[in-house]
């Protein structure tokens, strides 16, 4: 019957769901470049991104039926004319269907990869910052879209607020451990933007114990925040 399908369609959402969050301990298959799905671009849209525009709209995509089963997931973005153009993270539910990670699209989303990309961000920031409190990463920005990351001394805050990153919080924690070493790893997936994108909402310590409040210091004040319960990640640092 209908309601016996709608219950069944519940249980496999929130089975899939359930995968995609850390809290169970399962770490999903190593992303292989070569086994993704290809998002195929509809004529004409490929010019912003060969221009390092990063995001794939709804109306884009040519081929979102085929890609309906899968989301989120990774995707391999082929322009009209069969050029591939980057991998990027897919989401038929967002109004930003794909966003793009790297130009290079045979290139593994690994924690290789995440820390490569958290050195650079590091690099950064150590040369404006005296002191380790601020964003490390800031989305777009720093070339890991729909991703905070906000650091206070050895504990950190992640918040992913793009669906297609959730499959990949073990290899971005495994290399924040690699670069940064923290005490704790909190993870945020409480955005308000991720109800619309039909991702878990929850939060959770991943790495260590967390007990509360974290102590930051900006201007030369010190400031106590609550990473897990906080507004945000617990603090403005945007």
């Amino acid at each position: 019957s209908a309601a016996l399908l709608r219950a069944h369609v519940r249980l496999v959402g929130s089975r899939q769901r359930g995968i995609w969050t850390p809290a169970g301990g399962y770490r999903p298959r190593r992303d292989d470049p070569h086994k993704r799905p290809s998002l195929e671009l509809r004529e004409g849209a490929e010019g912003r991104l060969r221009r390092g525009h990063p995001w794939v709209y709804p109306r884009e995509v040519r081929n979102p039926e085929a890609l309906a089963q899968l989301s989120p997931c990774l995707v391999n973005v082929i322009a009209a004319d069969g050029d591939v153009l980057g991998v990027a993270l897919y989401n038929r539910h967002s109004t930003i269907a794909a966003r793009v990670l790297s130009e290079h699209a045979f290139i593994q989303i690994d924690a290789t990869f995440f820390a490569d990309r958290l050195r650079r961000c590091l690099a950064y920031r150590e040369d404006f910052f005296p002191e380790p409190f601020y964003r490390l990463v800031h989305g777009e920005a720093d070339g890991l879209p729909g991703l905070a990351v906000d650091r206070y001394g050895d504990h950190l805050c992640v918040q992913p607020t793009a669906a297609g990153l959730d499959a990949l919080l073990w290899p971005l924690v495994d290399a924040l451990e690699e670069v940064l070493k923290p005490k704790v790893v909190v993870v945020r997936q409480d955005a308000p933007g991720r109800r619309r994108e039909r991702a878990v909402v929850q939060k959770e310590v991943l790495r260590g114990q967390y007990h509360g409040p974290t102590e930051l210091r900006e201007n030369g004040v010190t400031f106590a925040v609550d990473l897990l319960n906080g507004q945000k990640t617990g603090w403005y640092f945007d």
